[in-house]
């Protein structure tokens, strides 16, 4: 991870960790896509990387309620 990355993900430290899990892993989306001039296929990523978090959200919360 780049000195960059490190800093932004820095700025992340103090909020919900599913949150910084989802920035974490969109800087790293970008990152593979960064050289393209017209990129397809990153915000279909992005949305799977929300889906699956909110997924993992909703199942730890219903856990919790029982």
């Amino acid at each position: 991870m780049s000195s960059l990355q490190k800093q932004i993900l820095s700025l992340f430290e103090d909020i919900d960790p599913a949150l910084k899990e989802v920035v974490t892993e969109v800087m790293l989306v970008e990152q593979e896509f960064i050289h393209m001039e017209r990129p397809r296929g990153v915000m279909e990523r992005i949305d799977q990387v929300l889906d699956r978090v909110a997924k993992d959200m909703l199942k730890e919360e219903g856990n919790h309620e029982d």
